[in-house]
């Protein structure tokens, strides 16, 4: 008992309270720091997700800030629309709807306003359409007078069939703008006088180009003659590169003096001539030719008609046709027979009348039988009377 009083003592005594204190000091700050930790996690946390709704509330205001601007924008260049005439005042407009059709597009996909925001791009786009439109055409005067002042330069200067192709090209784009300008801009009659203006010089233009390209297209049609003539055979075929020639020497006589290739034109219409009196020359000899060969068929036909024909195609037809006819008939009678004619040089014909038995009655029949020059049958015909 001395000693558990003692050792209590000793238990009690300055150095084991400090030790006791010091060990519950250590418990304590352990379950305070901990009770801290997870305060500061769980305000770290709300303060995080505050952070988040903060965003998103921002985010979303964001949205609705650039549906309601789009809209005001649209508002806007509907306004200037109404009473818009110029092309400054027809840009402004287009402008707008630019800068509303961009607003609709940044709406997020989770705004409440996201499905409005893309029908009302559909309509802006439209809008904005029809603005540059009416932008063209208010632009057009102003873009045709440029268009006609690059024209009538290029005119000045141009040699070749390209350049006058080009201000063919630009006479027609200043015509075209002339022709859009709208009729209540202050600039229409002026643009109907200078449609006019501007149709004449297109006229010019065009005609230039083909004095131009003439010797281009005089050197084909001396091509295309010069490969016919290969193949020429005929009256009329020779008669085609005659044509062709001809074509070739008109087109180097307009040939402009300007042109690098004047002088050139002028050898080349000299050379052309020379072949086309030589292709008129072969066209009129193969024509009277062929004149000719037909005069000759013709008087052959009506005079010539070879002796054994005319001796002894009668005969021989009789006999042809007493063998050709005895199957079907018998006492076959040949009334009349005509005189030899000619069908064609080598082919010649003569007409029998025929007098079968046809029952109790007589058919007469004519039958055309076709000889060769020496009088034997090619062949025969019933003619039908």
């Amino acid at each position: 008992m001395v000693k558990n009083i003692s050792r209590l003592k000793s238990e009690g005594s300055p150095t084991f309270g400090a030790d006791m204190l010091s060990r519950l000091g250590g418990v304590a700050f352990i379950f305070a720091f901990a009770l801290v930790g997870g305060y500061l996690v769980s305000w770290k946390l709300s303060a995080q997700t505050a952070v988040v709704a903060a965003a998103d509330r921002e985010a979303l205001s964001a949205a609705k800030k650039s549906y309601d601007l789009g809209g005001i924008k649209a508002y806007q260049s509907i306004l200037i629309g109404r009473s818009a005439e110029t092309e400054a005042e027809w840009n402004r407009a287009a402008t707008l709807w630019e800068e509303a059709i961009q607003l609709m597009q940044a709406v997020p996909p989770n705004s409440p306003e996201y499905t409005s925001a893309q029908l009302k791009i559909a309509e802006y786009q439209s809008h904005l359409i029809y603005a540059k439109d009416a932008q063209l055409k208010a632009s057009a005067f102003r873009l045709g007078t440029n268009q006609a002042t690059e024209a009538f330069a290029k005119s000045q200067t141009a040699k070749t069939e390209a350049d006058w192709q080009a201000a063919v090209s630009l006479w027609q784009s200043a015509l075209k703008l002339m022709q859009a300008v709208p009729k209540y801009s202050a600039d229409y009659q002026r643009a109907q006088e200078k449609i006019s203006e501007y149709e004449a010089n297109l006229r010019h233009s065009q005609k230039e180009v083909q004095k131009a390209g003439a010797f281009r297209l005089a050197v084909k049609a001396a091509t295309e003659a010069s490969a016919l003539v290969q193949s020429a055979k005929t009256s009329g075929e020779w008669s085609l590169v005659a044509n062709l020639w001809s074509k070739a020497i008109e087109l180097m006589k307009s040939v402009p003096p300007g042109s690098d290739n004047y002088i050139t034109a002028l050898e080349k219409v000299w050379e052309y001539q020379g072949k086309l009196k030589y292709a008129n020359q072969k066209s009129a000899e193969l024509r009277a030719a062929s004149n000719a060969g037909q005069d000759n068929d013709s008087d052959f036909s009506k005079i010539y008609i070879p002796a054994k024909v005319q001796n002894q195609a009668l005969s021989k037809g009789k006999v042809y046709l007493e063998e050709l006819f005895s199957v079907m008939a018998n006492g076959l009678d040949v009334d009349d027979m005509d005189s030899p004619s000619v069908i064609k040089p080598g082919v010649y014909m003569i007409r029998y009348r025929l007098n079968t038995p046809d029952g109790e009655k007589q058919r007469p029949e004519t039958v055309a039988v076709f000889f060769d020059s020496s009088a034997n049958p090619l062949g025969h015909q019933v003619i039908v009377p």
